[in-house]
């Protein structure tokens, strides 16, 4: 009877190292790089799951989805192998990418089974029941996210989405207040609350104004210069062209008003197209 071979332990502290090493390129946006280590890890070892987690990541990461799932794929059948809750959501995430959402849920679902107060791992469950349309467990792990982590940003915008997919435009608001309040200093919570507003009928144009005037003075007005620009003499009427998807019943068109009011009619041919 043959014998087992023993790999030296110095050799698989040598391979964790480089492991680390790959993902800390990973982390750092050095996709290429870590790319290049993780695919040497696995020609050693072809069956190192976190290298091979690690590079279905990778992949999904440079946008090569198809390859990434292609990894992924076979670890679905994460029974053989001793799945840890990151690895899990991390694989939920590459299939999500992949537009495999069932196996998403598979993934998340095992994830949050393994550690059930794993918060991102409820966040993205969320998400994939709500790719699903599955709204009703959607919202209740979105819920569930929020309990663990009240102040969770992430939690409470995937609640307002559902909130907004079901057409409750009064939660769809009060949770993208409460996102845009855990995190006020990025713009696109302010974006998606302002959003929530204009849709919601029972809103009046005095409040989305005020709401309105709010972000403006914090984001737009701390970028606006006091330089004068002045046109060439003669001056020579320009036109000006506008183009988005967007001109139609949309918060961007009810907030561009003001500014096409505005602009000289003497200097500009102003001309929309949508």
């Amino acid at each position: 009877m043959a014998r087992k071979k023993n790999i030296p332990s110095s050799s698989i502290n040598s391979e964790r190292a480089k492991l680390k090493e790959a993902q800390d390129d990973h982390i750092a946006g050095r996709y290429h790089l870590a790319e290049k280590k993780f695919r040497s890890i696995l020609t050693r070892h072809p069956r190192l799951v976190q290298a091979q987690i690690g590079l279905s990541v990778n992949l999904c990461a440079q946008g090569k989805n198809q390859e990434a799932w292609t990894i992924a794929e076979p670890l679905l059948n994460f029974e053989n192998y001793k799945a840890q809750p990151i690895d899990l959501g991390n694989l939920s995430w590459v299939a999500r990418q992949s537009g495999r959402f069932v196996e998403a849920a598979t993934f998340g679902e095992a994830a949050v089974a393994l550690k059930a107060d794993y918060a991102l791992g409820w966040l993205n469950l969320s998400a994939t029941y709500r790719d699903l349309r599955r709204l009703t467990e959607s919202e209740v792990a979105a819920r569930r996210a929020i309990e663990i982590q009240p102040n969770y940003h992430g939690g409470h915008l995937n609640l307002g989405n559902v909130f907004l997919d079901r057409g409750l435009h009064n939660q769809a608001e009060e949770s993208m207040r409460k996102a845009r309040d855990c995190k006020p200093d990025e713009a696109h919570n302010w974006n998606n609350l302002l959003f929530c507003m204009v849709n919601n009928v029972s809103r009046s144009a005095e409040d989305i104004y005020i709401e309105a005037e709010k972000f403006g003075k914090q984001f737009v007005a701390p970028n606006i210069h006091d330089k004068k620009f002045t046109l060439p003499k003669p001056i020579k009427k320009l036109n000006v062209g506008f183009v988005s998807g967007d001109f139609r019943a949309h918060a961007v068109s009810y907030f561009l008003d003001p500014l096409l009011a505005r602009l000289n009619r003497d200097a500009f041919r102003i001309f929309l197209y949508s």
